[in-house]
């Protein structure tokens, strides 16, 4: 059993990793924030027949079991959902609430989403292969101080996948 777990998957880049995934035979889980009968949902599914969705907010901590216990056993997360920052705008004058939500989605909902699915993996068998992906943004590098949150929070978020495939990979799980 082969099954990815996609963040942001019914949409952009998500949705291409989740079609070709799909198109190699995995079961594909996606999950985003959007409500199930939105119309971005509804197409990632109809073109991906046998696909989940499950509603989860990354920001909401609480909402991770229940989000991987409907998902069953998860063999691949590529956590690939993320935000913007609410304004651009001079750094000087960005606004806590712009900074906090980049946070919350981007790096600290990804972290802990991440750190369950890697504590649930470790109870699986090594095969198949199990691998953590995250999709960063060219952002983590190079500076745009108009959207410093969000730049920032991609720093964060690469650091993240090191840290976490310094980790894992004693263990036999890639970290991307």
């Amino acid at each position: 059993m082969t099954r990815a777990l996609i963040t942001g998957g019914q949409q952009g880049i998500g949705l291409g990793i989740a079609q070709a995934l799909h198109g190699a035979g995995w079961q594909v889980a996606l999950a985003a924030e959007q409500p199930p009968e939105a119309p971005a949902v509804q197409a990632a599914l109809a073109a991906m027949p046998g696909a989940t969705y499950h509603r989860h907010d990354l920001s909401d901590l609480s909402g991770i079991p229940a989000l991987l216990d409907a998902t069953g056993p998860v063999t691949t997360l590529i956590s690939n959902a993320g935000v913007p920052a609410m304004q651009r705008g001079d750094l000087l004058a960005m606004s806590p609430d712009s900074f906090d939500r980049c946070m919350d989605v981007n790096l600290r909902g990804a972290f802990f989403l991440a750190q369950e699915v890697a504590r649930r993996m470790l109870q699986l068998p090594p095969d198949p292969y199990r691998s953590i992906s995250f999709i960063t943004s060219v952002s983590a590098t190079m500076v745009s101080p108009d959207r410093a949150e969000y730049c920032i929070s991609k720093a964060g978020a690469a650091m993240m996948a090191q840290a976490f495939a310094a980790r894992l990979a004693p263990e036999g799980i890639g970290v991307y």
